[in-house]
Formats: structure tokens, C-alpha cells, sequence
């Protein structure tokens, strides 16, 4: 996908799977820099939250028979590392290949190990999502 986006000077990536469109060269920076480009195949919605937090609720799981991951953290300076934590629960997810269990944890830190819930989609009530809560 990058290699023809960028031979046919395409303007956007659209993964219709998630769905997401990135720019080319973000797609092609992704697709070289990482094994597992989950940034490339899921779609992401930010949703500020009541108290300074922010909601993280991922898009396109389904493409990987898992269900989507809603996580809620911390809001302004710590959006960075909960983006990221984000990133890394889902590939610990996708990399085993099943969906975590009601109550298991999903390491952050030595100290920091949020538990998994189950729950609604706030986009579709009838789709369960993963949750975890920083």
C-alpha cells in the first residue's frame, strides 16, 4: 500500500477495515519503522471526558476477530504516554491472537496494572468493547 501510494502520488491511505485514511508519507514511515503497524489498521476517537479525561476508543479490531479497546485516562500533559499505552495494550492483544479475560490486567508499569471490563460501545450500544481505566 505505501509503495503505490507513493508511485501514484496519491493524496491518502484509506483502510477501509477501521476505517482510517493517513497521509502517504505517515503511512509509509509506519509500515517501515514497526512489525506490527496497528496504527496503520485501526481508526482512533478522542473524546474529552468529565474531570480532565479523555477517552481513547479504537476502530477496526473486527479486522483481527478481537473486539475494540475503550480506555479512559488522564487528559493534557499525560495524553502522550496514555496514547501510547493504548497502542501497546491493543498489540498485546493482536500479537496473542485472543481477547483479554473480564478482570485480567494488562500491564502498564511494575506498578500500574489496569484491570480489564467489559461493557457497551459508547458509539454502538449493541458492540462490546475491552475496557481499561488509568
Amino acid at each position: 500500500m505505501a509503495a503505490v501510494s507513493q508511485a501514484a502520488h496519491g493524496i491518502g491511505v484509506h483502510w477501509g477495515a477501521a476505517p482510517v485514511t493517513h497521509a502517504p508519507a505517515f503511512f509509509t514511515q509506519v509500515a517501515k519503522d514497526t512489525t506490527l503497524p496497528l496504527p496503520l489498521w485501526m481508526g482512533v476517537s478522542l473524546t474529552p471526558e468529565p474531570g480532565g479525561r479523555t477517552s481513547v476508543l479504537s476502530f477496526g479490531m473486527q479486522q483481527l476477530s478481537l473486539p475494540d479497546l475503550l480506555l479512559t485516562g488522564p487528559a493534557a500533559d499525560e495524553l502522550p504516554d496514555t496514547i501510547d499505552f493504548f497502542f501497546s495494550a491493543l498489540a498485546t492483544v493482536a500479537e496473542r491472537a485472543r481477547a483479554p479475560e473480564e478482570g485480567e490486567t494488562i500491564p502498564r508499569s511494575l506498578i500500574s496494572r489496569p484491570r480489564v471490563s467489559y461493557g457497551a460501545s459508547p458509539v454502538d450500544a449493541a458492540v462490546r468493547v475491552w475496557k481499561l481505566d488509568l
